[in-house]
């Protein structure tokens, strides 16, 4: 008999939602700029980490290699209440935190802010 196998993740599934804040380069055409700092800098103080879909990434401090089209978690960010100079990522090629400079990706980056179901 064969098994059909595959990988789910219930706790994320059901308590959980995840909000795009832009798909398909609509960032680009509709939105100046198309990631908000406030957006980040609201959810990571409200411990909250934070999708980040790069799109033609650039490299962070500590590293030569270039993210280019790969997703990060924001944990955190360098800056103030108003603005941002680096974002603390996760980029699940290691367990340390890496510094990417605000705005050094393309412009089809998105955000995905994962956020506890509501009810």
């Amino acid at each position: 008999m064969y098994k059909e196998k595959r990988i789910v993740s219930w706790p994320l599934m059901h308590s959980y939602d995840a909000q795009p804040t832009c798909t398909w380069g609509l960032c680009t055409l509709f939105y100046a700029p198309y990631i908000h700092e406030d957006d980040v800098i609201e959810e990571v103080d409200n411990h909250r980490p934070v999708l980040l879909q790069l799109d033609n990434g650039g490299s962070v401090v500590d590293k030569q290699k270039s993210y280019d089209d790969h997703s990060v978690v924001i944990v955190g960010y360098v800056g103030n209440s108003h603005t941002i100079d680096y974002v603390v990522i996760h980029d699940g090629w290691d367990m340390y935190e890496h510094y990417l400079a605000w705005g050094n990706w393309g412009s089809d980056t998105y955000l995905v802010k994962i956020t506890p179901k509501q009810g």
